[in-house]
């Protein structure tokens, strides 16, 4: 969206970093309640990595999510499981997580206006986009499996 619509990037991007948040956070909780959270696509080994990280960092073990593939998800489950206090998780989270949320929400935007005159291609860029997510997602899925 943010490069169809650039002037709403930053909003859209505030956005989807709050909702990010809040579902770290409300992982967290649950799974600091005892609660078995769903983590489809992910595995074992992810799960190991992101304890040995969260022993070794705590909180702050987070900023390696955007970097190993391994979903947020897994880290808010982990974390809540490990005892992470919440404050602690949010502002780790919101520090990686925003980084890179704006900085690609914002980079999408710049493209956008950049490539507004080619608006006639926006499907068979959003093809190639979703094409290429797919590709990448399987083969982190296939690294950790």
């Amino acid at each position: 969206m943010c490069v169809a619509v650039p002037r709403a990037a930053l909003k859209m991007s505030l956005g989807a970093l709050a909702g990010s948040l809040a579902g770290g956070l409300l992982a967290l909780q649950l799974a600091s309640s005892g609660v078995p959270l769903p983590a489809p696509l992910t595995t074992d080994r992810m799960r190991a990595e992101v304890r040995h990280e969260l022993a070794l960092e705590g909180a702050s073990a987070v900023r390696h999510q955007p970097w190993n593939g391994i979903p947020f998800k897994v880290y808010g489950a982990e974390a809540g499981a490990a005892g992470v206090p919440a404050s602690d998780w949010l502002a780790a989270s919101a520090t990686a997580r925003g980084s890179r949320t704006l900085t690609v929400g914002l980079g999408l935007a710049g493209f956008g206006l950049l490539m507004r005159r080619h608006r006639r291609h926006y499907g068979r860029g959003l093809a190639l986009l979703g094409g290429g997510f797919a590709v990448g997602f399987s083969l982190i899925v296939r690294g950790w499996s």
